[in-house]
Formats: C-alpha cells, sequence, structure tokens
C-alpha cells in the first residue's frame, strides 16, 4: 500500500464506531512495524488467522472507497450496488436515476459490458414500473435495440481479444505461425465507431507485428494507438484505467521508436512521461519505471553514459520508495543498465556493486537473459580491475549459461568466440596492458555482428583504447 492509501485506511477504520475495527488498525501498525503484541504469537494460530483475514476484508474495503472517484470502473461498481439496493426496496424512480446517471459515464468511457449490464437492469425495472402500455412499448423497443447495439460490440471485442491471445501464445511458445497471415494488417480500425474495437484491433495488429518481426509496420500501428489516446486525454486524464493503458502504450511506443532509432522520437516521448500527472501511487510507479526503461536504453544507445551514473541515486531513491511494487525483472534490469554504464565509463568496481545486486539474489528467481548479462558484466569489470585468474574462474559458467538460453546458433558461437579470446588473454600471466588490448584485434571483424551492446562497446574500448567511452 502506498501512504496515502495507508493514510486513508487509517481514517476508514478511526471513523468506525466499532471498538474491533481500531483494534484491527493497532495490529495492522504493529503488522508494517514488524512488532506484532504477545496476544499474536504462535501459541494463539487461530486468533492470528482471524484477525489476518478481517484486517484483509477492511482493507478491501477502505480501497474501494478510496479507488472510487480514481477509477470509473469502481464507480459504475458502486452505482450497480446502489441500484441493486434501491430496486430491492422498492424505490425504482431512485434506481431508474442511478441507472442514467451509471449509463452515462459508461458511455463516456466505452465500457460496453456495464451497458449491457445496465440496460437489462433498466428493462427489469421498466417492466414493473411502467403502467402505460405505449410508453412501455416504446421504451423497451428502444432498450432493445440499445442491448443488441452494445451485444455486437461485445462480440466483436470478444472475437478481437480472443484472436490476439491464439497470436500472443504463438509467440511466447514458439510454435510454427505460418497459418497465420498478413490480411490482420489490412483491416481498417480507423473504420470503426466503438473506441474498444479500434483498441482491440490495433493490439491484434502490434502483437501479429512482434510475432512476424515486422518493427517498421508495429510502430505504424503503436502510433495510431497513441494518437487515439491523446486525442482523447482531455476527457479520460482523471481516470486511472485510462492512464494506465495509456502509459502502457506510450512504453510501447518508444520501444519501438528505440529500436528503430529514431531518437528525436525517443526524447519526445521522454518529455510525455514527464508531463504525465499521476494520480494514484501505481500510476506513478508505472510512470517511473516506462521512463527509465526507455531512458536508459536511449542515452546507452547515445553512449550518455554519464547522465545515466549521475541519475542513480534517483532511480534507487525511487526503488526503495516503491519497493514491493516494482517487479523483481524491472528492479534488477535497471541495475544491469547502471553496471553498464558504469563499466563503459572504465568505473568497473563500482560497476561490481550492482552486478553483485543481480547477482546476490537466487539464480532461479532471475530473469535468464539479466542474468547471462550481469554474467558477462562480471568478467568484463574483473578483467578491467586485472583479476584474471578470477576472470578464468567465471568463465566456465558463463559458457554453460550461454549454451542452455534460447540464443541463434550463429550468435552463441560468436559469444563463445569471445570469452575464448578472453579467456586466452586472460591466461597470458606476463602479458602488458598494450600487449594484452591487441590480444583482441582478432575480434575487430566480428565487431557489428555481436548484439549484446555492452559487449560489443567494451570490446571497441580494448581494440581501440584511445576511444572516448
Amino acid at each position: 500500500m502506498g501512504q496515502a492509501e495507508k493514510r486513508y485506511f487509517k481514517l476508514f477504520t478511526q471513523s468506525s464506531k466499532r471498538e474491533r475495527d481500531k483494534r484491527y488498525f493497532k495490529y495492522f501498525e504493529a503488522l508494517a512495524k514488524e512488532k506484532l503484541p504477545e496476544e499474536y504469537n504462535e501459541a494463539n494460530k487461530n486468533k492470528i488467522a482471524f484477525t489476518k483475514n478481517y484486517l484483509y476484508e477492511s482493507i478491501l474495503k477502505s480501497l474501494r472507497n478510496y479507488y472510487a472517484g480514481q477509477s470509473k470502473y469502481i464507480e459504475i461498481h458502486n452505482l450497480m450496488c446502489d441500484i441493486h439496493i434501491l430496486n430491492s426496496k422498492g424505490l425504482k424512480k431512485a434506481a431508474l436515476k442511478r441507472i442514467q446517471k451509471a449509463k452515462k459515464i459508461a458511455k463516456k468511457h466505452h465500457y460496453e459490458l456495464y451497458l449491457f449490464e445496465l440496460s437489462v437492469l433498466e428493462r427489469r425495472i421498466i417492466r414493473r414500473s411502467t403502467k402505460k402500455k405505449t410508453e412501455l412499448t416504446k421504451k423497451i423497443n428502444m432498450l432493445i435495440e440499445e442491448t443488441e447495439e452494445y451485444i455486437s460490440d461485445i462480440i466483436e471485442n470478444t472475437a478481437l481479444i480472443r484472436e490476439y491471445d491464439e497470436i500472443f501464445l504463438e509467440y511466447a511458445t514458439g510454435n510454427d505461425n505460418s497459418y497465420i497471415q498478413d490480411e490482420i494488417l489490412e483491416r481498417k480500425a480507423e473504420d470503426s465507431s466503438s473506441f474498444n474495437i479500434k483498441i482491440n484491433t490495433y493490439s491484434v495488429q502490434s502483437m501479429y507485428c512482434t510475432l512476424k518481426k515486422k518493427p517498421i509496420e508495429n510502430l505504424r500501428i503503436w502510433t495510431q494507438l497513441l494518437k487515439i489516446f491523446e486525442e482523447n486525454s482531455r476527457v479520460y486524464s482523471a481516470d486511472y484505467d485510462y492512464m494506465l493503458r495509456y502509459i502502457g502504450i506510450l512504453n510501447n511506443y518508444s520501444l519501438s521508436c528505440s529500436r528503430l532509432g529514431k531518437n528525436q522520437e525517443v526524447e519526445q516521448a521522454l518529455k510525455k512521461f514527464d508531463t504525465i500527472k499521476p494520480n494514484h501511487f501505481i500510476l506513478e510507479i508505472q510512470v517511473f519505471q516506462a521512463k527509465y526503461n526507455i531512458f536508459m536504453l536511449y542515452h546507452l544507445k547515445q553512449k550518455n553514459y554519464t547522465t545515466i551514473i549521475s541519475n542513480t541515486d534517483e532511480i534507487e531513491h525511487k526503488l526503495n520508495l516503491y519497493r514491493n511494487n516494482v517487479s523483481q525483472d524491472v528492479r534488477l534490469g535497471l541495475f544491469n543498465n547502471i553496471a553498464v554504464a558504469l563499466l563503459l565509463n572504465r568505473q568497473a568496481d563500482k560497476a561490481l556493486d550492482f552486478i553483485n545486486k543481480i547477482l546476490n539474489h537466487r539464480r532461479s528467481e532471475i530473469r535468464s537473459d539479466i542474468l547471462a548479462s550481469a554474467k558477462i558484466l562480471q568478467i568484463l569489470s574483473q578483467f578491467d580491475l586485472g583479476n584474471y585468474l578470477f576472470v578464468k574462474n567465471l568463465i566456465p559458467s558463463y559458457r554453460n549459461n550461454i549454451l542452455s538460453l534460447k540464443m541463434e546458433e550463429e550468435e552463441m558461437e560468436l559469444q563463445l568466440k569471445v570469452i575464448e579470446v578472453i579467456n586466452n588473454v586472460a591466461s597470458i600471466e606476463e602479458l602488458s596492458e598494450d600487449n594484452r588490448a591487441s590480444s583482441f584485434l582478432e575480434l575487430k571483424d566480428y565487431l557489428v555482428d555481436i548484439k549484446d551492446v555492452a559487449l560489443q562497446r567494451w570490446l571497441q574500448q580494448k581494440i581501440s583504447p584511445t576511444d572516448e567511452a
């Protein structure tokens, strides 16, 4: 929970007249400090279980209230609860007013499922409360027409979501995907009047481009998605769910630009991240993760290592602030990129501090590509520090790691060749630094084919020591 959420929970429980709510809040505070009262020792396991369950439900209840004004999904859901209660009390007119309010929000935010359910509720209430036959017929027919429109959109969106998942599974599992054809890209998402159908059509096309490795077409699609969301930003910028989707789209657009070397577009995207004003703790975290991931990729490509290094304190501060709300993959990925910047800026000793933050985790919990990167960075850093014997001891483990990765055969052979050269150079104890550097010259012709940026740049520095970091 964020600080604002905790403050709200405190007010929520303290406003309760029930003494047990206040008592459970004390347990919540003690739990946060990891200092439980004596009454909650191991001997009282049943009491602990009951208290945790009650506390869990209380926290969820307070969070529902806290987010009611920030998420339109929750606001509509709460209105639907009101509608059911009012209807059960026989307050039909009040229930119908709530339905109209909920439908207005749902239409504005394109929530077809809610619109369908609200129309069904409205028909049920109208059938029982409208006396005049002509008026009843008119209202029911209008609602039937409305409902059919919502159903049509729901069916189309469901088909698109299913198609997206099918393509995603082909991509994730590496199965044969030759049956998926380019006709997907011929669909005109802009022709649809439904916001969600447009978004889902573009999402399917983007997933298809990812599967078929069509980066230029993929960027075009992300550009269109970004345009749609930004055209509606004035209407939806205060809505949590909309902003969460927008941050994800801006992130994917930025990554596509970065992969294609569109530096000016990446710079503009970074400025857009800075203009986002999150009204929610989770949105703040999402902006942080996306922005700094793009920030590092961009500055590593531009060889602006000192720019990354100067932001290290800010990144570590935010990681500490957000703690468990940032995924481990993101945290370790940031550490890895900081280590790359430090190594290529010829600060191998400091690079090792961040490499060790990665390698000190249980290996089974580290994503395979991050682990492989950290291992090669460890070898390169130790080499720069002159710890050649240690380098020789590290290489067998890294060699085994490469063989276990899903890597193209050509890339794997190239990395094994580089490692072998590093091993040979490290093995010659009495070699001068100049001769040690010249020993890497045999790899000069292979540099362009090395996909690992850190390894490629490090070798370039060894082959041409006068190159700027």
